[in-house]
């Protein structure tokens, strides 16, 4: 099993200044022999929109024919999700490291022990020494964990399905999924924290 992982709102806390007030991971695992299938699936379906490969399926940014495009083919894709949603105004955090962290922690915790994945890719979000850093402190709780890293999702299709759940569903609880993205991937949920 691989996982990958990524966000959706902000880690500030400037409510009055158009902070996000939550803050969403979204932990994507997918079976190993079904990545390269997935990932060359999501490359032929970026061409037969017209896009090149290095086109990014990414939620805040693409158009709604583009997210339900997407949202259609991830639908009969296997994989499954967890999830943390941070109330930010509720939780006290000294600052951006430590949202992504403290949430990091709390979203690897809902993964059974038995089914833990080998490996975890997350969206650059931390940089190389803060995750060499929480790369240690996960592999001490979580033995069957190999490796962690960060990679940029616009390199990465399996990535960008994290960012299209962790967005359907930060719509889905802030009471704006008016376009019903998130019934396409509920399915897919295993556990949501909301912390």
């Amino acid at each position: 099993m691989i996982a990958f992982i990524d966000d959706s709102g902000d880690c500030g806390s400037r409510y009055t200044k158009g902070s996000s007030e939550y803050f969403i991971l979204s932990l994507v695992c997918i079976p190993e022999k079904d990545t390269e299938n997935i990932d060359l699936e999501i490359n032929k379906l970026k061409q037969k929109m017209g896009f090149p490969d290095s086109f990014e399926f990414h939620f805040r940014n693409n158009s709604h024919k583009q997210r339900l495009v997407f949202l259609k083919f991830l639908k009969r894709k296997n994989f499954y999700v967890f999830s943390i949603i941070l109330d930010k105004q509720t939780n006290e955090f000294k600052n951006k490291k430590d949202v992504i962290t403290t949430s990091l922690f709390n979203l690897l915790s809902l993964v059974d022990q038995k089914k833990f994945p080998y490996k975890i890719i997350i969206d650059e979000m931390l940089g190389k020494k803060q995750i060499n850093l929480i790369s240690r402190n996960i592999k001490q709780k979580f033995y069957s964990l190999k490796k962690v890293q960060e990679e940029n999702s616009t390199n990465n299709n399996l990535i960008q399905i994290a960012d299209y759940y962790a967005g359907c569903l930060n719509r889905y609880v802030q009471g704006k999924d008016n376009e019903g993205y998130f019934q396409y991937l509920r399915n897919k949920q295993k556990k949501i924290l909301i912390k």
